[in-house]
Parts: C-alpha cells; structure tokens; sequence
C-alpha cells in the first residue's frame, strides 16, 4: 500500500515540482496540494498498527482507535471478498464477541493495509491465544 499509495502520488508531487521550479510557476499551488495528499497518505498508512498483547487486543489508525479485552474474544476469522453489486475487495478481521462482554456480539477491524498472508497467520495465532 505505500508503494501504491505513496508511489503513485510522490511521482505525481516531484513532477509538479520539477514543472513549477523549471517551467511554470504558476503551478506551486498545485504542488503544495499534491504534497499536503501524499503527507496525509503517509501519516495515514504510518500510524495504522494492530498489536496483540498478553490482555488485549489495540488497533490504530490516524483517526480510528480499537481496543477488545482478549478475554473477550470467543474467536477471530480473517474474512475477505467483494462488497456485493461492485468489484470492490475488502479485507476485515471479525471479531467474535463473547455474550457477557456487554458489547455488540462482533467488532470489524480493517485489515485492507496489512498483507493478506501475515494477517491470516495473525488471526491463527490469536486464534490458538484464545483457546488457552
């Protein structure tokens, strides 16, 4: 995701860049919003993080924050697919609640920047947590 991410955008800001500094001038408000983008993509992508400890289970992001008390957790499953009616892919971890958690039965956790191989051992690894 950073490369695709930052990648596609920080080619985009150093040509504008490039352009405005030897060509036209005119185009540095243009650059400036391309490189305040690529700096809200890299903190975005930056600050996301999922972390099992030995009590819970802590999930953030730039403007999402997730805690779930493990012993909460009856069980974990990496689902993936296609949002119905589009082409669009997602990524979730769902999380199984137990039912004196005092909470909805499941929580969703986007696991759309993480790859697709380590999340699925994470989740096994979660899943052989809770059955300690």
């Amino acid at each position: 995701m950073y490369l695709l991410l930052g990648g596609i955008s920080g080619t985009v800001f150093v040509f504008s860049v490039v352009v405005a500094w030897s060509k036209e001038p005119s185009i540095w408000p243009l650059s400036v919003l391309i490189g305040l983008i690529v700096l809200g993509y890299m903190s975005w992508l930056t600050t996301t993080r999922l972390i099992v400890t030995d009590d819970a289970i802590h999930y953030r992001s730039l403007f999402v924050r997730v805690d779930v008390p493990l012993a909460d957790v009856a069980r974990a499953v990496f689902a993936r697919g296609f949002v119905p009616l589009s082409y669009k892919p997602y990524f979730r971890i769902v999380l199984t609640l137990r039912s004196g958690s005092g909470s909805s039965k499941e929580r969703t956790i986007n696991a759309g920047l993480f790859d697709p191989v380590e999340t699925k051992r994470w989740v096994d690894t979660l899943n052989s947590m809770i059955q300690k």
